[in-house]
């Protein structure tokens, strides 16, 4: 099952999220966490900002975090 987490009225432009966000789709949240910290774009912040809230989302549903 998939957990999200929506970050909303976020003042960067769809484009430039979605730059970042090619960078990490596929991967596993670890990994997506370590490239994001070393990433210089703006959006990585926001987007990493989003990853850590959906793990705690799947946290919460008791969801094993070597999975995610």
């Amino acid at each position: 099952m998939a957990y999200t987490n929506t970050h909303r009225a976020a003042r960067i432009s769809p484009t430039k999220a979605r730059r970042v966000a090619d960078m990490i789709r596929g991967k596993s949240a670890q990994q997506a966490l370590t490239i994001l910290a070393v990433s210089k774009q703006r959006g990585a912040v926001l987007i990493r900002k989003s990853l850590v809230a959906a793990m705690a989302n799947a946290d919460q549903a008791e969801v094993d975090q070597r999975l995610l």
